[in-house]
């Protein structure tokens, strides 16, 4: 109740903002303790919390953030980004649709992306898809298969097997292999 009254979501929610951030303290480390917050908000009061990030203005902010995450603080904004699309399936479909999974697609093949990233990056991908009632209409939207492709074809010194792995999984699962 505390945190409601003194506007806590509102808070953490503008500490993603890069402009407030950069500001106040300069440091991304705040934003993912915002995000990761928000994260953990949501899995504890999932209703009220769920209500205030369904906000088009909100799911821009959030999609806004995960296009200008650094590479070093992209895993743990991944794990915040899970735990939100895994807890809210409304959630989960307000950011696919809002330019998550765009941005997703974008960043798999990202020379910045280590393989662990990467592997993230397709499992938060499937978790988006899997939820998705026009996932194959969203894939050929956000090009997608073609980008899943790449990542198949490329020959990264260090990459996990798991990722391409996770690749061929992701373009059956979508029907276009």
């Amino acid at each position: 109740a505390e945190l409601w009254r003194n506007g806590c979501l509102q808070f953490y929610l503008a500490c993603l903002h890069a402009d407030f951030a950069a500001e106040l303290l300069g440091q991304e480390f705040l934003q993912i303790t915002a995000l990761d917050s928000i994260a953990v908000w949501l899995v504890n009061e999932p209703e009220r919390v769920e209500d205030h990030l369904l906000h088009p203005e909100t799911i821009s902010q959030l999609v806004a953030f995960f296009k200008h995450v650094s590479s070093s603080s992209l895993a743990a904004a991944l794990e915040s980004f899970m735990k939100m699309v895994t807890k809210s399936r409304r959630l989960n479909r307000s950011l696919a649709v809002g330019g998550l999974a765009a941005e997703l697609s974008d960043r798999l093949n990202s020379p910045e992306a280590n393989p662990l990233a990467r592997l993230n990056m397709l499992k938060l991908t499937k978790a988006i898809y899997d939820a998705n009632t026009r996932s194959k209409q969203l894939a050929s939207e956000t090009n997608l298969p073609h980008q899943l492709r790449q990542l198949l074809e490329s020959e990264r010194e260090g990459e996990l097997v798991l990722v391409k792995q996770m690749a061929q999984a992701l373009l059956v699962s979508l029907g276009t292999t």
